[in-house]
């Protein structure tokens, strides 16, 4: 593993989390109503959604969204929930 590759990839998974947040005008902190299971919830989605697209032998009908993209999803979500288990994640 080379840390400049790790590196490169963390910064799109914020490239991502930043940009989301804006276009859901601060809707992803729906996650403060729901909490870690709502979490758990979006990890189960994004899960299925990578299983979908590696295993149909159909093309994916949303184009945009790629396994990778899936992935950056998962890894964010996952973050996001230990920082509710370590009390920072906020409204802000």
């Amino acid at each position: 593993m080379k840390i400049e590759d790790f590196d490169k990839i963390v910064a799109s998974m914020r490239e991502i989390i930043v940009a989301k947040n804006a276009d859901y005008a601060g809707t992803i902190d729906n996650i403060s109503l729901t909490g870690i299971s709502g979490v758990a919830v979006r990890l189960l989605d994004k899960v299925a959604r990578v299983h979908s697209l590696t295993t149909r032998e159909a093309a994916a009908q949303v184009k945009t969204e790629s396994v990778r993209d899936t992935l950056l999803d998962i890894a964010n979500y996952a973050i996001i929930g230990l920082m509710l288990l370590d009390n920072t994640w906020s409204k802000k």
